[in-house]
């Protein structure tokens, strides 16, 4: 659905504001809430088994706002990029997920690459549909890396302590495409031989 472009503008505008009030307050869905129609849709790709799926702006700022926030207090998000298609009313915006720890050399401890957020305006300053990205496999490295040098917040520990016993925030569910455990099998003994053998 089209939309004027100021007006995507300006949504966009107030949704980075927001956002920056939540990096200070760390209360991602009292600042953000408000723009999720009361029927809108997120998802969120975690790796390639689990996405979270949120129904309705309620569950998105309990969850996705709300829990699955927890242990990213400090951290912040600011957009490098935004891609505005006024004939569709979808928006791109292109993110950096940044600790609020600093190397010794004096660069920030941030996740390598961009993450993505795909979005689709509704009207009357409220999003219906999000679906997010990034990479996994580089957050898990900057985690590491933490660790290591002993920048790991206590919240952010038990965090991942839960996430290590199997206990996710709520809206998690299984990729509808993700691999059984046998297929996963198969798959990896086929990469073996292919490594191998060349075949």
């Amino acid at each position: 659905m089209a939309f004027p472009r100021e007006e995507l503008e300006g949504m966009v505008e107030r949704w980075a504001e927001a956002g920056k009030a939540a990096e200070r307050t760390s209360d991602w869905g009292a600042a953000l809430a408000p723009f999720y129609a009361p029927q809108a849709q997120c998802r969120v790709h975690i790796g390639a088994d689990q996405v979270y799926v949120g129904r309705g702006a309620a569950s998105i700022a309990r969850e996705m706002l709300g829990e699955d926030m927890e242990g990213f207090e400090g951290w912040t998000y600011p957009h490098e990029r935004v891609v505005i298609d006024e004939h569709k009313g979808e928006v791109v915006v292109f993110w950096r997920q940044t600790s609020p720890h600093v190397r010794s050399d004096g660069t920030p401890y941030a996740v390598c690459g961009l993450g993505t957020s795909f979005l689709r305006y509704g009207g009357h300053g409220q999003w219906i549909y999000q679906e997010d990205s990034f990479d996994l496999g580089q957050v898990k490295a900057l985690l590491v890396e933490l660790a290591a040098d002993g920048k790991l917040s206590p919240p952010l520990k038990q965090r991942i302590q839960r996430m290590a016993w199997g206990k996710t925030a709520s809206g998690y569910e299984r990729e509808a495409h993700a691999l059984t455990p046998l297929k996963k099998l198969r798959g990896l003994t086929a990469l073996a031989r292919v490594a191998l053998l060349g075949r």
